[in-house]
């Protein structure tokens, strides 16, 4: 497996794609995105989480009205195969996400998301990813693309309470989040939870909810002239030095130079 981060800014007009299969996750909400698939001009709605799998597809950008970063993964056959090795009975659903009429609505996907958060970090040099664990992120990933009936009755946090989950998160980012509070939405004990959470996404819960904070006070930044303090503060974060530290792991730069660099 591999993978790389990319920003772009608001942009109209023609930016011709080449054919690839890679998947990518948005980090950032989107409404109107205008793209030409395959000679097809679709119009898309983003939400955080947004994942196109794009399997050897002209994809070109038209429309984007703000910035946007994602990560790009690039999966190996080797990866997939075993896993197809291991369960005879899944099937693959590596199918393009360019697909139907002119306009359609990408879902999240949190599974995706968490790992996209992981490779991110990884990507600006805030943290190193072992072999081992490369691996692990690129089974789990191929794992969340197929389906395999016989989980299905073993494994609690299906893909319905993942995204009950993820709704949850999003709405109350600037509220207090407890572990409690997300185990009682899928009807499962905090301890197991906790266990269930991070063998699904990659990340533990507490994880998982910083890496959205940090996403939202990316937005203010961007997008607000609110001062970092003033973020930091209405995320419910009292300790500033502790979110500049953690957000420099997130994002490779300080929240003070981000918007500068972005305008750049």
């Amino acid at each position: 497996m591999s993978a790389a981060y990319g920003w772009r800014s608001a942009y109209s007009g023609y930016m011709p794609g080449k054919k690839f299969s890679k998947i990518e996750v948005v980090f950032t909400p989107h409404r109107n995105v205008l793209m030409e698939v395959d000679g097809k001009v679709v119009e898309v709605d983003i939400p955080p989480g947004g994942t196109f799998t794009r399997t050897r597809q002209a994809a070109s950008l038209l429309r984007l009205g703000e910035f946007s970063d994602w990560v790009a993964i690039y999966i190996d056959d080797l990866v997939a195969d075993t896993f197809a090795n291991w369960h005879p009975y899944a099937r693959p659903i590596f199918r393009p996400t360019f697909s139907g009429g002119r306009r359609f609505e990408l879902k999240p996907d949190i599974q995706l998301l968490s790992i996209a958060h992981i490779l991110r970090r990884a990507c600006v040099g805030a943290t190193s990813i072992s072999d081992v664990e490369a691996d692990t992120l690129a089974h789990l990933l191929v794992a969340t693309r197929w389906h395999d009936p016989a989980q299905d009755s073993r494994n609690p946090l299906t893909k319905a309470k993942l995204d009950r989950i993820f709704e949850f998160v999003e709405a109350r980012l600037e509220d207090q989040i407890l572990l409690s509070d997300l185990a009682d939405l899928v009807a499962i004990s905090p301890f197991h939870f906790s266990r269930l959470f991070k063998l699904a996404t990659g990340l533990a819960p507490y994880q998982y909810v910083l890496a959205r904070r940090l996403e939202r006070a990316k937005n203010l930044l961007l997008t607000t002239t609110l001062s970092v303090r003033e973020i930091a503060w209405s995320l419910g974060v009292d300790n500033v030095n502790h979110f500049r530290r953690k957000f420099i792991e997130q994002f490779g730069v300080r929240p003070s130079a981000l918007r500068p660099q972005v305008r750049r």
